[in-house]
């Protein structure tokens, strides 16, 4: 089974194609998880598996909530243009990416000046210290 899959890869352009950009997907997810997760060097503090499990999990919650917001903002200002007049071609839709991070910033001070993870974003409220952002 493998060999007929190596051949088919060898003499098929298409599937090396889709092959190659599904592993850059992956890897690029894995990338922004690892920005998300920057907390503690990406360091898990924890020895014990369940906690770990715990850890990972809320990692990949928290990147799929910064992606949602990336999704949702994208799309904002793109109906935001179209309303406008301006069109947007296929071409330039693919080469978006939810995995943006420039925006956002996962650490704000409190007021002993500690980090606290998950700062606020565009200027908006923090949803999970119900703060303006200042």
């Amino acid at each position: 089974m493998r060999t007929q899959f190596l051949l088919r890869y060898i003499s098929e352009i298409e599937l090396r194609e889709s092959v190659h950009a599904a592993t850059c997907k992956s890897e690029e997810f894995n990338q922004f998880v690892q920005w998300v997760f920057s907390y503690n060097s990406g360091m898990i503090q924890e020895n014990l598996r369940y906690a770990q499990d715990k850890m990972i999990a809320y990692t990949h919650l928290v990147a799929n909530l910064v992606i949602l917001h990336n999704v949702d903002s994208m799309s904002k200002a793109i109906n935001k243009l179209k309303r406008q007049g301006f069109n947007a071609d296929a071409e330039a839709l693919r080469s978006l990416s939810p995995y943006r991070t420039e925006h956002i910033n996962l650490y704000i001070r409190n007021l002993n000046g500690n980090k606290l993870a998950f700062a606020c974003y565009d200027g908006k409220t923090n949803p999970l210290y119900n703060r303006r952002c200042k």
